[in-house]
């Protein structure tokens, strides 16, 4: 906890004018149940999953499986476009 705690203080100190205001959390960690809200009221910041399904309207046969914030980095990479699978 110690770590997230001096990373927000880092990111206060580098953007003053903007306040952190809410942490996404994303991959297998995020998938713990009630991970979100202790980090929340530990950190005092608003705190969410992201998975693919909250950013893209995945097809019926994926849908079940981009609920899930473990693939959100895998999604992130296979939109990049100089991927090594281009």
């Amino acid at each position: 906890m110690q770590e997230l705690k001096v990373s927000l203080t880092y990111a206060q100190h580098q953007y003053h004018e903007t306040a952190v205001s809410r942490l996404l959390l994303v991959g297998g960690g995020a998938c713990i149940p009630g991970v979100a809200a202790h980090l929340s009221k530990t950190l005092g910041v608003e705190t969410r999953t992201a998975a693919p399904a909250d950013t893209a309207t995945p097809a019926p046969a994926v849908a079940g499986v981009c609920a899930s914030p473990a693939l959100t980095l895998a999604m992130g990479l296979a939109q990049h476009p100089d991927g090594p699978w281009r």
